[in-house]
């Protein structure tokens, strides 16, 4: 009886998928009335053998496959009850007017009911499984967590400057306007560096290129890894310190930007007189937002290179 069920049920795929049409007539008769059949798709839950035909003639009938391997096991559950289990893999036959053909590696499940010579489907189940579930795994964690990863990866870029890897002029606004809302404190570093036209009109802009990512790299040594770095635009950047420090730490910090941007000099063969200007704003428990911590940095960046280039000058307040 097992081998019966078995070759009955290869008949029964065979037919559906080679001869799909003259399927729709034999392949029922095997058929209870009260068949359950769950397939493929996630609207294919059938209650009955009259609610499965009412959907079976808009199936496709152009599409046939080819059978590239299958099995099949059988079990009998009772007297008269009887499991019959298996994986088929189908592709679909070549199509010259298809330049992508339908392939499932799926897995079957039908319980049969045996009276006598007579055959009836009770239930069957067709499904594909999911690839990206692990062998650990009670449910696909990694498709899940590779499409977080991935999402994850995109949003960061979409959040960088493209050259720096430092936060982008509106991921940087956002950031800074965020923090201030909830705890209006902080130091924000207008910086510029000096006479960076004419670096990219004198060394090209490849070398001037490098110069941009040194620099980022510099403001990544220079400020604690809670600091916001930002690059504006072009030659312009900006820091943001979430909290308050001593003005003595601050005016060191700044010196630091300016002293280690110059040494880079070195780096260029002192082909290159590097140098940068920094207005500084102080934030202090008053209502604020990023756009007067900007006017006001950038006030006294525009007195640091109207004094002297390669300085810096600090605000108290806004």
């Amino acid at each position: 009886m097992n081998y019966t069920l078995c070759e009955i049920t290869r008949e029964l795929c065979e037919t559906y998928l080679l001869n799909p049409i003259r399927s729709k007539g034999s392949v029922k008769n095997y058929f209870d009335d009260d068949l359950i059949l769950i397939g493929t798709g996630k609207h294919e839950i059938f209650s009955s053998l009259a609610a499965f035909k009412s959907v079976w003639n808009n199936y496709d009938d152009d599409i046939a496959f080819d059978i590239l391997s299958e099995w099949y096991e059988c079990r009998q559950l009772s007297e008269s009850i009887y499991l019959v289990y298996g994986c088929l893999w189908m592709k679909e036959k070549e199509n010259k007017q298809k330049e992508l053909l339908i392939e499932m590696d799926t897995r079957l499940s039908i319980i049969y009911e045996v009276k006598g010579n007579s055959y009836k489907i009770l239930h069957i189940h067709h499904s594909v499984p999911n690839t990206e579930q692990g062998y650990d795994e009670h449910y696909p964690r990694s498709i899940t967590e590779k499409a977080n990863s991935i999402i994850a990866k995109f949003k960061k870029k979409a959040e960088q400057d493209s050259m720096t890897g430092l936060l982008n002029h509106s991921t940087f606004e956002q950031c800074i306007n965020k923090h201030i809302k909830n705890n209006p404190v902080g130091v924000f570093y207008m910086i510029d560096i000096d006479d960076f036209k004419q670096i990219n009109d004198i060394y090209g802009h490849e070398q001037g290129d490098k110069v941009i990512r040194d620099f980022a790299e510099l403001l990544t040594v220079v400020f604690s890894s809670n600091a916001y770095l930002g690059r504006l635009g072009g030659d312009e950047f900006a820091v943001f310190e979430p909290e308050l420090s001593d003005k003595s730490l601050i005016k060191q910090k700044a010196k630091n930007v300016i002293n280690e941007f110059s040494s880079l000099s070195r780096k260029y063969g002192n082909e290159l007189q590097l140098s940068c200007s920094i207005g500084i704003s102080l934030i202090n428990n008053i209502s604020g937002s990023f756009s007067h911590l900007y006017r006001s940095a950038d006030q006294n960046l525009y007195l640091s290179k109207k004094n002297k280039r390669g300085t810096y000058h600090l605000n108290e307040d806004i």
